[in-house]
C-alpha cells in the first residue's frame, strides 16, 4: 500500500542523508489519508515540529481529510485552530461533523457546531459551496432542526449571491 511505502520512505530518510520536507511529510499524510490512517497521519503532522518544519494549509487539509475519514471530528475541529483554514478545511471538518457516529459528541448538538462554521466561514469571508452547505443541512436533517438550516438560508444566501 501506498501509506506503507510513504511511511516506510519516511523512516529511511535519516538514514540516506536525506531531510524531510513540507512537501514529502504532506504527501506522506495525504498517503495516510487515502488508506484511512489517521493516526499515521497525526503522527506525521506532529513530527514536523522535531524536524523544525512549519505544516501549510495543504498540510492541514490532508490531515483534516484523515480525520474526517475516521470520524474524528475532534481532531478535525483542532486543524482550525493552527492554521488560516480555507474552503477545504472548512469541509472537511463539516463532513466529520456529519459522518461522525461515535458516542462521544461535545455538549452542543451537533447541528449547532456545523451552523457555527458557516457562521465563521463567512466571517472569514470563505465562500461557503454546495459541500458546505449540504453537510450543514444533513446534520440539521439528522437531529430534526431543519428550521434553523432555513433561518442560516435566509441570512447567509443573500449575502452570499451578491459575492458571486
Amino acid at each position: 500500500a501506498n501509506w506503507q511505502l510513504a511511511m516506510m520512505l519516511m523512516g529511511c530518510m535519516p538514514c540516506m542523508r536525506l531531510t524531510s520536507s513540507v512537501i514529502n511529510l504532506t504527501a506522506a499524510i495525504s498517503a495516510c489519508e487515502a488508506a484511512s490512517r489517521w493516526q499515521s497521519a497525526a503522527g506525521l503532522l506532529g513530527s514536523m515540529k522535531s524536524h523544525g518544519l512549519v505544516p501549510n494549509l495543504n498540510t492541514f487539509n490532508s490531515a483534516a481529510a484523515a480525520y474526517e475519514k475516521a470520524g474524528r471530528w475532534e481532531l478535525a475541529a483542532e486543524t482550525l485552530d493552527l492554521v488560516e483554514p480555507g474552503l477545504i478545511t472548512y469541509n472537511c471538518v463539516l463532513r466529520s461533523c456529519v459522518t461522525c457516529t461515535r458516542p462521544r459528541w461535545p455538549r452542543w448538538p451537533r447541528w449547532h457546531f456545523t451552523l457555527q462554521l458557516l457562521g465563521e466561514m463567512s466571517k472569514a469571508a470563505i465562500l461557503a459551496d454546495l459541500i458546505s452547505y449540504n453537510m450543514a443541512a444533513l446534520a440539521c436533517e439528522s437531529e430534526r432542526m431543519t428550521e434553523h438550516f432555513q433561518v442560516l438560508l435566509d441570512q447567509v444566501l443573500p449575502e452570499h449571491l451578491q459575492k458571486l
